[in-house]
């Protein structure tokens, strides 16, 4: 069976190797073919690839085309696009890994429509329009509603990581038959295990792209207060910039390192393992995922209550809630900086979660419910 895979996010044309690449990786053992149809990232030239196609690996069977538009003119291309790949290999069917706030599920009902092949919709996060939000968020949030439920309309089947999410989708009246609540979350325990822990060099980790909602901004802020702190930040993004002002404005130079996107998996292990704690404040699901990495290579976990990290931190335990304000979390990181002994325990339990959150277990579970509503292709 052949799948095409059609997602909004960027990653793999930039350049970079992360969720989506790992995600590809997990996937390819259980299909013949996998093409990809990407968006175009940001500055992107079209000639840095042939014919916007390129192989994931050597001789491998997953090959990815990136749009030659602009968002607006996405679900077009991947209508046309993913019809010519049909004709030519034959699809059982499209998976589509949504990627806020471009609905890349308008896309895959055009291709259904002109196909008849069927489509999966997976959704990891929702824009917020609530709480301590900004007129772009608020603007994103009804933008992505209005395509989903387009996209939605003809959807085969809507998969959701937690039930959190599958909530707000059944609040958009999408019927609840449609929905299903599988978690994908899961860590490569073997590179983990293997990684070794290098020596600690950092008391803090905030591993995340550096965006709205992040939570980099007021953690750094909160940082200024601690005089002897010293951080470590992996990522970037849009807010890069700003980041950058705060660190001179708290004279934080010296104390705090970006390392912008690490080359490996293997490499963020290693580098999460050379912090004491990680803190993960971030006001919405995505990016929770690295709680995993970090609990799972034996750090302590310092996080908000959102995604992942809801079902896998138990209070107190194997790591610790915080609200993701200032205070709160000054007071939780200084509990953990001031007990060694505590810190060391709890990054013990932590690392319990590699028998829950294995990646090769949950991706075998995920292929079988994508083949559960795919068809004979007709190549």
């Amino acid at each position: 069976m052949n799948l095409l895979l059609i997602t909004a996010d960027t990653s793999i044309p930039e350049g970079r190797k992360g969720a989506l690449w790992h995600l590809l990786q997990e996937l390819k053992g259980h299909w013949h073919r996998i093409d990809v149809l990407c968006a175009r990232p940001h500055g992107y030239k079209k000639a840095t690839q042939k014919e916007g196609m390129q192989d994931i690996q050597e001789g491998g069977s997953v090959r990815i085309h990136t749009s030659p538009t602009g968002a607006f003119g996405f679900a077009k291309w991947a209508k046309k696009r993913g019809a010519e790949l049909h004709a030519e290999v034959g699809y059982s069917l499209i998976s589509v890994q949504e990627k806020p706030p471009l609905c890349a599920g308008v896309g895959a009902k055009l291709l259904h429509e002109a196909t008849g092949v069927p489509y999966v919709l997976n959704v990891s996060h929702i824009p917020r329009n609530r709480g301590n939000v900004d007129w772009k968020e608020r603007l994103q949030h009804g933008w992505y509603k209005r395509g989903f439920l387009q996209a939605a309309e003809r959807a085969a089947a809507i998969r959701v990581p937690s039930i959190d999410i599958h909530r707000a989708l059944s609040a958009w009246d999408i019927p609840k038959e449609k929905l299903h609540v599988l978690p994908t979350d899961g860590v490569d325990r073997k590179v983990i295990e293997e990684t070794p822990a290098p020596p600690i060099a950092y008391d803090v980790c905030f591993c995340n792209p550096l965006r709205r909602g992040s939570g980099i901004l007021e953690l750094l802020e909160m940082c200024g207060h601690m005089p002897t702190l010293r951080m470590l930040v992996i990522g970037d993004g849009p807010q890069r910039k700003k980041a950058g002002q705060l660190v001179k404005k708290y004279k934080l130079e010296g104390r705090v390192t970006f390392t912008e996107h690490m080359p490996s998996y293997k490499a963020v292990i290693s580098a999460m393992k050379s912090t004491r704690m990680l803190v993960c404040n971030a006001r919405d699901t995505r990016g929770a995922h690295v709680v995993l990495e970090a609990m799972g290579a034996g750090v302590p976990v310092i996080a908000t209550k959102v995604g992942v990290a809801q079902e896998a931190i138990q209070d107190g335990n194997n790591g610790l809630f915080t609200t993701g304000k200032g205070k709160d979390m000054l007071q939780k990181i200084e509990q953990l900086l001031s007990n060694d002994e505590k810190r060391k325990w709890m990054g013990q339990q932590a690392s319990k979660i590699l028998d829950t959150y294995d990646r090769t277990h949950r991706m075998v579970e995920y292929a079988t419910f994508l083949k559960s509503f795919a068809c004979v292709s007709s190549s």
